[in-house]
């Protein structure tokens, strides 16, 4: 039979156009908001974006025409389809170059249709699809370059069809899905890039899924899960590149899951984990970059976990943790970068946890430590470069513990705490770079400890101290670098020794207090600068000691020898003895009578061993205290 070469050429002219759509690439970006559109898209290759948008209002349901497209350069964005229940037109489409955003279509159950997917150049966000209960169609994506967003997905229970995904080069954030249960899908993943934020899923009960996690770049954040009871699988996490936040998960007991982390680049913060009893899980933690935010942990009553933390960067915010009773967990702790900040600890008692701290490149704050009686622990610190702040301690008798601070380069604010009846812990105190403010103390009965300071560069300010009656201790004072401001003190009559010879010196030199003197309203004897001077001892007795005090213990801690020194304001049988912590005499430097003035001596130590000692002077029944610290 002859071959009927006409019908040959017409079947091979059929063929082509077919070959040739099979290959189609569509250059430009491709809006497909109606289903007439999407029945007319015939490309296999997309340069460029595609967005299928119904808009809530046109209708979408057939996304088959889509049959044949493999690969868009850009952005795949599928949103607002009211009537779109099925991705299975898009089964032969391998990557994507931009994001992948699936949001806000409130009819799809979950994105089979995307089984072919492999890679993802950008984000892959899914996100208020009302009913989506699962993630089936990503069992091939291995990569997502950028970040990953599962938020708002109400009926999300498991994300297990990402088992194969090992890499997300941005953030992975899941949030605000109520009845996710599980994170076993991403068993595979072994970093995040970006940020890895768990907020608001409501039922989740642990992150198991996370096992082979060893390095998030950015911050880990972990917040508000009401039933979060253990993060266990994040084990092999041994850095965070950023922040750490653990906040508001009301049932996690325990932080063992960090127990192979040993840095976090910026701050760790964890606030109102009320269940947390401890900080063991962080006991490989050697520094923390930024800040270190203890707040709110109702039942926090350990934070020895923190044992191997030598070094934060930023400030050290310690808050409202009610069963914290001390600070030991810091005992390893040298430097602080920025500020430390102790507030409303109702049980904190002891904050001898901080022996090891010699830095504090910020404040000092202090304030409504309702159990604290002393500052003891601070033996360490020398000088602060910002200010001193000490508030609203009800039970707090005096300032042991901060011997050997000498400059202060801020503020030193001593307000409003009930009991504090001596300023005795300031003895080695010689500058204030800021204002110097005693206020609202009731029972502040002298100023003795301030006797080394010679400057203050701000104002001095003493106010409402109800039964202060003397300044004495600040008689070494030669210059304030504002003004100078007493008033409202009811029982203080004796300002003469104290402010008597920066006075004297100001009447003929104004510079030695920059700003305006105000002293009023006190008791008779301090109420003007003519009354105090009238009462003032002349320039030439001015070095006599007017009182009995422990005036200098330096150094303190002591590696050896240490030179002391004390004032008697008159004759007096004198006993000055070194005493253990349990009270014992362990030394006897001084017994027997001795005449007014001062006294020096040298004292080697005696052999005793590395310790915190006392100093008791006793001179005819007056006696002063101070701590002494030895180190061998």
């Amino acid at each position: 039979m002859p071959v009927n070469f006409a019908s040959l050429l017409a079947v091979a002219l059929f063929l082509l156009p077919m070959s040739v759509a099979q290959a189609r690439v569509c250059e430009g970006d491709i809006l497909l908001d109606t289903q007439q559109a999407v029945n007319a898209f015939n490309c296999t290759e997309v340069v460029g974006a595609v967005r299928i948008d119904g808009d809530f209002a046109n209708v979408i349901d057939d996304l088959s025409p889509l049959a044949q497209l493999t690969t868009i350069s850009g952005d795949l964005r599928i949103e607002r389809n009211q009537s779109l229940t099925s991705l299975r037109g898009l089964a032969s489409l391998t990557s994507v170059g931009g994001l992948v955003r699936i949001d806000r279509n409130p009819f799809l159950p979950d994105l089979q249709g995307l089984d072919g997917l492999v890679s993802i150049g950008g984000q892959l966000e899914i996100s208020n699809n009302i009913r989506l209960v699962a993630l089936n169609g990503l069992r091939s994506l291995r990569t997502v370059g950028g970040s990953l967003i599962l938020f708002s997905n109400v009926l999300l229970e498991r994300v297990d069809s990402l088992s194969s995904l090992d890499r997300v080069g941005g953030d992975l954030l899941i949030s605000f899905n109520p009845v996710l249960t599980s994170l076993q899908g991403f068993r595979a993943l072994r970093e995040v890039q970006g940020r890895l934020r768990l907020h608001t899923n409501e039922l989740l009960p642990h992150v198991a899924g996370f096992e082979e996690l060893a390095q998030v770049n950015g911050s880990l954040s972990i917040t508000s899960n009401l039933a979060l009871a253990d993060i266990d699988a994040l084990s092999s996490l041994t850095t965070i590149g950023e922040d750490l936040q653990i906040s508001g998960n009301p049932v996690l007991t325990q932080l063992d899951g960090l127990a192979s982390l040993t840095a976090v680049g910026r701050t760790v913060t964890l606030a109102a984990n009320v269940s947390v009893a401890d900080l063991d899980g962080l006991a490989a933690l050697e520094s923390v970059g930024g800040d270190l935010t203890l707040v709110g942990q109702a039942t926090l009553d350990d934070i020895s976990g923190l044992r191997s933390l030598t070094s934060v960067g930023g400030t050290l915010h310690i808050r409202s943790n009610n069963s914290l009773a001390n600070v030991d967990g810091f005992s390893n702790l040298t430097r602080i970068g920025s500020s430390l900040e102790i507030e409303f600890g109702l049980s904190l008692a002891d904050l001898s946890g901080f022996r090891s701290l010699a830095s504090v490149g910020g404040a000092l704050y202090l304030r409504g430590n309702s159990s604290l009686t002393s500052l003891a622990g601070f033996e360490s610190l020398t000088r602060l470069e910002s200010d001193l702040y000490i508030r609203d301690h009800p039970a707090l008798v005096e300032l042991v513990g901060l011997e050997p601070l000498a400059q202060i380069g801020g503020d030193l604010f001593v307000r409003a705490n009930d009991a504090l009846s001596t300023l005795r812990g300031l003895d080695g105190l010689t500058s204030v770079g800021g204002n110097l403010e005693l206020s609202g103390n009731p029972v502040l009965a002298d100023t003795d400890a301030l006797s080394s300071l010679s400057s203050v560069g701000g104002s001095v300010a003493i106010t409402i101290n109800g039964t202060l009656p003397n300044v004495d201790g600040l008689r070494s004072l030669t210059s304030v670098g504002d003004r100078l401001y007493v008033v409202d003190n009811e029982a203080l009559g004796g300002c003469a020794v104290g402010l008597g010879p920066i006075l004297e010196v100001y009447q003929t030199d104004t510079s030695v207090i920059g700003g305006a003197v105000e002293i009023r309203d006190n008791a008779p004897g301090c109420n003007t600068v003519a009354e105090i001077l009238a009462l003032s001892t002349s320039a030439n007795d001015a070095t006599v000691p007017v009182a009995t005090a422990l005036t200098a213990v330096y150094p303190n801690p002591s590696l050896g020898s240490v030179a002391l020194s004390y004032t008697l304001a008159k004759p007096a049988e004198v006993t000055l003895a070194v005493y253990d912590l349990l009270g014992r005499r362990v030394a006897t430097l001084v017994e027997g009578p001795q005449p007014a003035g001062a006294q020096d001596l040298e004292w080697t130590g005696g052999g005793l061993p590395t310790g915190t000692y006392l100093l008791r002077l006793d001179a005819d029944g007056e006696v002063h205290t101070q701590r002494l610290t030895l180190v061998r």
